[in-house]
């Protein structure tokens, strides 16, 4: 699998928080799981300021599963049947902040991010309609249609449980 790129905040579970200055080329799992220990994005913007507008460009896609489709147990997706969806595909996986949390009044689920390797994109609204492109050709896979924004960022994780999937990746 080629490197992707993440920028980091120095921070983690700041909502307020825009600024990602740390940028982390990932090459393998210990670099990864140190990168998401952070509020991160996986693109570059115009003085690290997190805004669609300062989008200039990204070599990863991300894309949230949170299992809100359904509260049978039996339908919940997990990151092996995003793998068996895509078998030509090698991606990383990180189980997010509330993983396996009650929230609200939904029974605690599985719920991960899926970091997958692209081309460079260097147009926002491009990255946007690639995630809604992934979105509608899987929807078995229950991506998150309110996570496609260019500007989207995620929770860093204080001890993240990270994967390598697809390919040689398992």
């Amino acid at each position: 699998m080629n490197p992707i790129t993440i920028y980091t905040a120095n921070c983690r579970e700041n909502v307020k928080n825009t600024r990602y200055p740390q940028k982390h080329i990932i090459t393998n799992l210990d670099e990864f799981r140190e990168a998401l220990k952070y509020d991160h994005v996986c693109a570059l913007y115009k003085n690290f300021h997190r805004s669609i507008d300062n989008f200039v460009s990204t070599d990863c896609l991300m894309m949230d599963c949170d299992n809100t489709h359904s509260d049978i147990e039996s339908d919940w997706v997990t990151p092996k049947q995003v793998s068996e969806a895509l078998p030509e595909l090698t991606f990383y996986v990180c189980y997010s902040r509330n993983n396996g949390k009650q929230k609200g009044e939904r029974s605690p689920r599985p719920k991960f991010h899926v970091y997958f390797q692209i081309d460079t994109v260097s147009d926002a609204k491009e990255y946007s309609e690639f995630k809604n492109k992934i979105i509608e050709a899987f929807p078995q896979l229950y991506f998150d249609t309110g996570a496609k924004d260019s500007a989207r960022f995620f929770f860093g994780v204080e001890k993240p449980e990270v994967f390598l999937m697809g390919g040689d990746g398992g």
